[in-house]
């Protein structure tokens, strides 16, 4: 795709301007028109992202050789839905869902009537993408800068990047309750929060220069024998910290290897 002013359309919803195609330098160079819940709507996104200019109608996109689709996740289906409804000839235009956990396979009623579609999300700093090569590619020489650097997911791969980023998420919850330990032990709040900084640094460190590696071998008899009597100490002075001990423990024990049998994956109710 030859870049030019208008070549791409917006079909927006929540907070654009927050979002990682807000963020994107070189929109305002290439954004036409912008179709959101109402003409209003569309107006305030062109206002606050200072690009493109909004529309009443998705066939107003006609001229468009990139459609970029940043909706609500609660609105990704029924964004994807106006998309296919609409009577525009979708051969050869890419369409790109952007910030959602959801893959290009939503966009699979616009890729059978011939349009190369795939996703993107932006994600500590790196152009996270997935779907077809050649809407990557045009995404990618469209709209990011050249030294910019693009993941690309295999198939099916979007789900478990977030599962992922969900378990890096607890990092916070497991420090605030090793935390939470070490104050019950009687250390200072601020000493305490220094502690654990320092001790979970360190695996961090160590995972980021060593991989799996870093686990070391499967916990032994003994560092289980005292795993339960620090749960025991637990249940006897905070019941509730006990219960995400024994969890973490069991957890990160099956993870290592320890146990020699792992319980199945119980399907979420």
């Amino acid at each position: 795709m030859n870049p030019k002013s208008g070549s791409i359309a917006l079909l927006a919803g929540g907070s654009v301007s927050r979002s990682s195609v807000g963020q994107l330098s070189r929109l305002s160079e290439v954004l036409g028109p912008i179709k959101a819940s109402s003409f209003r709507v569309a107006s305030r996104v062109a206002n606050l992202i200072r690009a493109g200019h909004p529309v009443h109608e998705i066939a107003e996109f006609a001229d468009s050789k990139m459609v970029l689709v940043c909706v609500p996740d609660r609105a990704a289906d029924n964004a994807a839905l106006e998309l296919d409804r609409s009577a525009i000839d979708w051969t050869d235009r890419v369409v790109v869902m952007c910030d959602t956990p959801r893959d290009s396979r939503l966009l699979a009623a616009l890729s059978a009537k011939g349009a190369r579609v795939a996703s993107f999300n932006m994600i500590a700093g790196l152009a996270v993408m997935e779907g077809e090569r050649a809407a990557i590619r045009e995404f990618k020489s469209t709209l990011l800068p050249t030294s910019a650097r693009v993941v690309r997911l295999e198939g099916g791969g979007k789900p478990l990047l977030f599962a992922g980023l969900t378990l890096a998420g607890f990092t916070a919850q497991l420090a605030a309750a090793a935390s939470d330990c070490l104050r019950s032990a009687g250390i200072e709040p601020a000493q305490a929060r220094k502690m654990v900084h320092n001790l979970m640094s360190d695996s961090l460190r160590a995972h980021t220069n060593a991989g799996h590696n870093a686990l070391g071998t499967a916990l032994q008899e003994p560092e289980i024998s005292s795993m339960h009597l620090q749960h025991a100490a637990l249940c006897a002075t905070q019941p509730d910290l006990a219960k995400y001990f024994a969890a973490a423990m069991k957890a990160a024990s099956e993870f290592a290897g320890a146990l020699k049998e792992r319980s199945p994956c119980d399907t979420p109710s």
